[in-house]
């Protein structure tokens, strides 16, 4: 591992993975809704915490460059792909027409299926296949960074002032809660209270490695006080996420959601004193390959179960898990979702041309 003093923020990412994919294979409803609030912003502010100030248009083009290289190529890669093998998942029963997502059940695609979907997928980064239901993020990701870098560039061109950042962030709350009450959407971009909303987090990371606020804040005071907020939004508050927020949980969502963040920041610096580091910085720097396949593995664990209940074969469609029996299931599925993702990638990188290429999309 490379020396790094923040490398403890790819350890906050290696908890942030282990969080999702626990998310989406059911376990029990407290800890779900527990976790649900505050593991999408963690990785929208540990992405934010490296963004450089940008001071002129070189930088602001050399930084949209990246962010094409890091997540847009990314995207389209894992889409496409998994596009492609649409028709090998439905005769393999990993879909089904017997099995909805969204309503509606799964078919087999013809030609004219594929070109519309690779089209919005290439133009406008919808219609991905349900396996890669997570991928809204990375749209997200790539809206808020290059929205934040350019408000970024803005500012710097307008006032020297140091807290305008603050003020920007502000103003992205706000606008968070007017464009949530009236709803406004964009054609492509989904629902704009999101938008507001994911650069809201990414502009977070930013302004606390700015001002050095991480430090500020790594203490057993804020700590507990961090843990005590995320448990009465766990009891006070309705279900509430990324995706699912209204108007008048914004706010609350927003506090929860930063407390989350900043407590799992401030136990990533607490485990580097302890070797298990290690285990979860290896996580944090492989993140792409858990969220492209663990909901691909998930099917494995589906397997499992078809076999111990006696279940029909089209049960390997349910979607993410087979629900039924998942008491203590829901462990298995993350053990696989995590596991053999990471498995995968060792394989890929053992050889040294598949490692260059796998790199490119990992």
């Amino acid at each position: 591992m490379t020396t790094n003093r923040n490398n403890y923020l790819s350890t906050a990412k290696g908890i942030g993975i282990i969080l999702m994919v626990m998310g989406h294979c059911g376990v029990p409803e407290p800890f779900g809704k527990f976790i649900y609030q505050f593991h999408m912003p963690l990785f929208f502010f540990c992405s934010g915490f490296f963004m450089k100030d940008i001071l002129n248009l070189h930088n602001l083009y050399d930084f949209y460059i990246k962010r094409f290289k890091g997540i847009y190529i990314k995207f389209l890669f894992w889409s496409l792909l998994f596009l492609c093998l649409h028709n090998v998942f439905f005769r393999l029963n990993i879909y089904s027409g017997l099995i909805t997502f969204r309503g509606e059940p799964s078919y087999l695609y013809g030609l004219s299926d594929f070109a519309k979907k690779a089209i919005k997928i290439t133009f406008s980064m919808n219609e991905h296949e349900q396996l890669l239901r997570s991928f809204w993020f990375l749209k997200q990701l790539l809206i808020a960074s290059i929205f934040v870098s350019t408000c970024n560039y803005i500012i710097n061109k307008i006032t020297h002032n140091r807290h305008a950042s603050i003020y920007l962030l502000i103003a992205f709350i706000f606008m968070t809660l007017v464009s949530k009450k009236y709803n406004w959407a964009l054609p492509a971009i989904w629902d704009i209270s999101l938008v507001f909303m994911s650069s809201t987090f990414y502009l977070s990371g930013y302004i606390f490695r700015k001002f050095n606020l991480h430090e500020k804040f790594y203490n057993i005071t804020y700590s507990t006080t961090m843990l005590v907020l995320l448990l009465l939004g766990l009891y006070i508050l309705p279900w509430t996420n990324m995706l699912e927020y209204t108007l008048t949980t914004t706010i609350p969502f927003i506090i929860v959601a930063f407390s989350g963040t900043l407590l799992t920041i401030n136990i990533s610096r607490k485990l580097e004193s302890y070797h298990i580091k290690y285990w979860f910085y290896y996580l944090g720097q492989n993140t792409m390959v858990i969220f492209a396949l663990h909901m691909l593995c998930f099917k494995i664990g589906n397997l499992i179960k078809i076999g111990i209940y006696d279940m029909p074969i089209y049960h390997l469609a349910e979607f993410q898990i087979i629900y039924e029996h998942n008491t203590y299931f829901w462990i298995v599925y993350t053990i696989i979702g995590i596991v053999i993702p990471l498995f995968i990638n060792l394989l890929m990188r053992r050889n040294q041309l598949t490692n260059r290429i796998w790199t490119l999309f990992t």
